[in-house]
């Protein structure tokens, strides 16, 4: 059986997988809009795409503490490796929340 931080080290790449795919379709459909209203290459399309990254990152933290909690929960014993393997999950998955927003910047 898995170990409690691979459980929730799945949950979170699964709650990740989702989160990328909104943030993808919400920062097409603002890229939309903003053609439509003539927006395109603006300021308001860099703070837009901003606050989509911000909300996912918002979104991916809201999950990691939900799952890390109850590592910390379940586990009869923290150990600073346990500590060092949630970290370095939080580490990875910030880390492809950033790509993508910065690759979207980018962009623009």
């Amino acid at each position: 059986m898995d170990n409690l931080e691979d459980i929730a080290e799945k949950k979170i790449q699964n709650g990740l997988k989702r989160i990328l795919s909104k943030l993808d379709s919400e920062y097409e459909m603002m890229l939309r809009r903003h053609a439509a209203d003539g927006l395109l290459r603006s300021g308001n399309t860099i703070k837009k795409t901003m606050d989509l990254t911000v909300s996912s990152a918002e979104a991916l933290r809201d999950l990691m503490i939900d799952q890390f909690q109850w590592v910390i929960q379940e586990s009869v014993v923290v150990t600073k490796s346990t500590i060092e393997a949630l970290e370095n999950i939080a580490s990875d998955n910030f880390e492809q929340i950033y790509s993508t927003g910065q690759e979207f910047l980018n962009k623009e």
